[in-house]
C-alpha cells in the first residue's frame, strides 16, 4: 500500500511541475481574408495563422486557402484600419506561382528574425505587441504586391 501511495504522490508532484510550463504558453490566431486590408481586396483567398508562445520560443503554421501566387508574408505593426510596418518575415519565397492551397509557411520566430520597430530586440517584444491589438499578418502576391489578405492577431 505505501508503493502505491508513494507512487501517487510521485506523479502528482511531476503533473503539477508540468502545470506551470503549460499555464505559461500562449497561443495566438488570425484570421485572413481581403476584407481585413487598407485597401480591402475582393478576393476569394483566405488564410489562417497560428502562433504559440512558451515565454522563450515562438512557433507559427500559415495556412492558405484559394490564393494565387504568394510572394512574401509578415507579421506588422499597425493599429486596425492603417497599413504598418513589418517586425517579423513568416515566408519570403521563392513565390508559390498558380493556385495555391495548404501551409505556406512555419517554423520559429527567433530575436534575430526580428525587423523595423523591433529589430534588435526580442520575442517578449513580439508578444507584447500582439497583445497590444497592434499586430497583424498580410500576404502578397504576384497580383496584390502591397497585400491580398490580412487579419489582426488575437
Amino acid at each position: 500500500m505505501k508503493k502505491i501511495q508513494m507512487m501517487l504522490l510521485a506523479c502528482m508532484v511531476m503533473a503539477l511541475a508540468a502545470l506551470p510550463a503549460a499555464a505559461r504558453e500562449k497561443v495566438y490566431r488570425a484570421k485572413l481574408s481581403g476584407d481585413q486590408g487598407v485597401p480591402k481586396v475582393n478576393t476569394p483567398a483566405r488564410g489562417e495563422l497560428k502562433i504559440t508562445y512558451t515565454g522563450k520560443e515562438m512557433t507559427f503554421r500559415l495556412s492558405l486557402s484559394r490564393i494565387t501566387s504568394p510572394t512574401a508574408a509578415h507579421i506588422h505593426r499597425g493599429r486596425k484600419g492603417e497599413n504598418g510596418t513589418p517586425v517579423a518575415g513568416l515566408f519570403g519565397g521563392p513565390p508559390k506561382l498558380g493556385s495555391f492551397d495548404g501551409v505556406l509557411a512555419q517554423g520559429a520566430i527567433s530575436n534575430e528574425s526580428l525587423m523595423g520597430d523591433l529589430e534588435g530586440r526580442s520575442i517578449a517584444d513580439l508578444a507584447r505587441l500582439i497583445e497590444s491589438g497592434e499586430a497583424y499578418v498580410d500576404v502578397l502576391t504576384v497580383t496584390y504586391p502591397l497585400g491580398e489578405i490580412s487579419g489582426r492577431i488575437k
